[in-house]
């Protein structure tokens, strides 16, 4: 049976094809195992408040379109939801719809449309961006 070059080059092609097919199933396989075991690693914390409470030492979040990270600017939900991790609001306004303070020690409406915010000097800050 005579095999032109073509034909070669093409089974070679899909051989190669396959190899990596099977090395990435196998990589994949091996990441979610090791992924697994390190779940098991929690520490459980106690307190009096709360009977157990479970601390996660990775926390890996997805984002489906990123514009900013800036709380401000962004218009994305998951990034508010991940910036609530990471940034400390003035007030917080609580599921019944109350605000309390939180970087804020007191708010006071001088006219229509100018607050005035008094910020909390027991805070302790930092500036290392």
């Amino acid at each position: 049976m005579k095999y032109s070059n073509n034909s070669v080059f093409k089974y070679i092609f899909i051989v190669f094809v396959l190899a990596l097919i099977v090395g990435a199933i196998y990589i994949v396989y091996y990441k979610n195992k090791q992924t697994d075991e390190t779940d098991e690693n929690k520490i459980s914390v106690t307190n009096d408040v709360m009977e157990n409470i479970s601390v996660v030492e990775n926390l890996k979040m997805g984002v489906q379109s990123y514009d900013s990270m800036n709380p401000l600017l962004t218009h994305n939900k998951e990034i508010i939801n991940i910036d609530k991790l990471i940034f400390e609001p003035l007030v917080n306004i609580t599921n019944d719809y109350h605000v309390e303070t939180c970087l804020a020690k007191e708010i006071t409406k001088e006219s229509d449309n100018v607050y005035k915010v008094t910020i909390d000097t027991s805070i302790k800050w930092q500036n290392r961006w």
